[in-house]
């Protein structure tokens, strides 16, 4: 049996390791901890064999 997990607009934002990762690799500093980058919509299934 597979039950369905769906979480909606779940707000993305940015790790303290994240960000600096992003501005080293761009060689910027624009780019800090808990900066809103988008939503997501999260779809999972869960299998539960027969017992």
């Amino acid at each position: 049996m597979r039950t369905p997990v769906l979480i909606g607009d779940v707000a993305v934002t940015l790790t303290v390791d994240a960000a600096a990762a992003l501005n080293s690799v761009f060689g910027a500093s624009a780019f800090t901890a808990g900066v809103p980058i988008g939503m997501a919509h999260v779809n999972a299934w869960f299998y539960e064999p027969d017992r």
